[in-house]
């Protein structure tokens, strides 16, 4: 019994002393106050590694005393010892360098285009209704569509009458003197 009883405290001792040592580390990596996406975040000492989600947060098992590295394309990377006060604080900010892009050559020239006016009837230039082919922008127009406006507007120019002659104007007739001119007065009674 005592042996059963020693063996369980020394089992349980030593799980509490484990968990102790180690934890799940949570932190934010950043760069110029925006997070960063996809950055690798490797425990260099325990052999692990995760990622970075869209907000810059990750989460990672270390001890006291691991090396994190923080890496991702187009930054420098970032090595972080951990201490006790890392775990305790249990979320940290890493803030990462924008690597410099270096370039072999830069060649400035000069070029002069000669003025270009808007197009006339008379010119040979045809501007394009669509922004889409030079800007990339979509504007909501269907290229080769149908107008259907101007389709609406030569079905009705198909039923206008060409060379109708103007309706003559009526003139006004009195009601009183067209019903004494077109009816008899002794049909009338008198008042």
């Amino acid at each position: 019994m005592k042996v059963k009883l020693l063996t369980t405290i020394s089992f349980f001792t030593y799980q509490f002393s484990i968990s102790q040592t180690e934890k799940l580390l949570h932190g934010k990596v950043i760069s110029n106050n925006n997070p960063i996406n996809k950055v690798e975040v490797i425990n260099k000492t325990a052999k692990t590694s995760t990622r970075t989600n869209e907000l810059g947060d990750f989460s990672i098992m270390v001890k006291e005393k691991d090396s994190l590295l923080f890496f991702v394309k187009d930054y420098f990377f970032t090595r972080l010892k951990i201490s006790q006060a890392n775990m305790d604080q249990n979320n940290i900010i890493v803030n990462m360098v924008v690597k410099a892009e270096e370039l072999n050559e830069v060649v400035v020239t000069n070029i002069k285009f000669p003025h270009v006016g808007t197009a006339n009837a008379d010119s040979n230039v045809n501007p394009s209704s669509s922004l889409q082919k030079y800007t990339g922008v979509n504007d909501g127009t269907i290229v080769n569509g149908m107008n259907f406006i101007a389709i609406g507007g030569f079905i009705a120019d198909l039923f206008k009458k060409e060379n109708e002659a103007p309706k003559k104007k009526v003139p006004e007739i009195n009601f009183k003197k067209l019903v004494a001119a077109s009816i008899p007065s002794s049909f009338l009674p008198q008042i």
